[in-house]
């Protein structure tokens, strides 16, 4: 764990105490808990607790800091049996630290679920469990462009090929990280294949992208909607995020996370509206603004395209 890592934690530990939270387990995960965080990276807590707060998710500033708490119930602590069960849905644990263990058993099943996520039965599960919703996915999204819904057709195809990448990701080198996707897609199967077929735009800067996701955050809380990643703090958030990549020079990981960001945007106040019923209902101008951040309709060839990435990365991923 490097230095900054170990600061942030002992942050979120000030954190904990000045708000006097009850819980039986805390975790952190992200950059922190990998033990890899820099100077962008901010503190995603997960609060254990049968004191349920009003809010279950909140974000704040703390000590010039950003942190990201998520209050659950004790009762949705991973177990043994469930992490045997579904390894896919319990891949997270394999990039957390618990920080606080009120009953000192977390971290010990924390470190045997760590091994476990690595081994050839858990990820063969993996496997059947992310080819069984990649499939879902694909024939979503076939049926969605062939009755004329091709917005919807894009976040279900996009989701399929990002679902096997992850997948992928892990299998190969044990990496969860949403920012290491794209590069290990270039050294591992045809990135070319997806440039070509990808729904956002590379025609204007990516600054440009940032202001039009912000933009589209304004406009959904002027709108009235309920959703915590609405909050001003999630552009700074954002604002971070692509920072990082610039300095890397990352333009086509930039341009793949603020697509992922609008995504989520749209999936937290789309209030049962397919993306085509949604985008209809933008104004003009956000509308078209956003075709560039890639809320776009596919044509056959991207279809085409999407489908063959999911299968590559499936492919790559798979264990006998």
């Amino acid at each position: 764990m490097n230095n900054r890592s170990k600061d942030l934690c002992n942050i979120a530990l000030n954190y904990l105490n000045k708000c006097s939270i009850q819980c039986d387990c805390v975790t952190v995960g992200g950059s922190v808990g990998r033990g890899e965080a820099d100077s962008y990276s901010d503190i995603d807590l997960t609060v254990y607790t049968d004191h349920l707060l009003n809010e279950q998710k909140y974000d704040e500033f703390y000590q010039g800091e950003i942190v990201q708490v998520d209050f659950l119930p004790t009762s949705q602590k991973a177990v043994r049996k469930m992490i045997v069960q579904f390894p896919w849905e319990h891949r997270f644990l394999f990039e957390q630290i618990v920080i606080k263990d009120h009953l000192h058993n977390d971290e010990q099943l924390l470190k045997w679920a760590k091994a476990y996520l690595q081994s050839r039965e858990a990820k063969r599960r993996m496997c059947r469990s992310v080819e069984n919703v990649v499939r879902e996915r694909q024939t979503y999204g076939v049926e969605a462009f062939a009755r004329g819904s091709s917005y919807s057709a894009n976040v279900a195809l996009m989701g399929a090929w990002s679902e096997a990448g992850f997948l992928s990701l892990f299998v190969k080198e044990n990496e969860l990280a949403t920012g290491k996707l794209l590069s290990h897609v270039k050294h591992h199967s045809n990135y070319s294949l997806l440039l070509e077929n990808s729904p956002f735009s590379n025609e204007i800067p990516v600054g440009d992208l940032l202001l039009i996701v912000n933009h589209f955050r304004h406009y959904l809380k002027e709108e009235g909607h309920l959703y915590h990643e609405l909050d001003r703090i999630h552009d700074y958030i954002c604002e971070r995020k692509v920072n990082r990549l610039m300095e890397l020079d990352e333009t086509d990981q930039i341009r793949w996370i603020l697509y992922g960001e609008a995504v989520s945007l749209y999936f937290g106040t789309a209030k049962g509206k397919s993306l085509d019923e949604y985008v209809l209902s933008l104004p003009n101008g956000l509308r078209q603004d956003l075709r560039h951040v890639g809320f776009s309709p596919l044509n056959e060839k991207q279809v085409k395209g999407l489908l063959e990435m999911s299968e590559v990365l499936l492919s790559n991923a798979f264990i006998d």
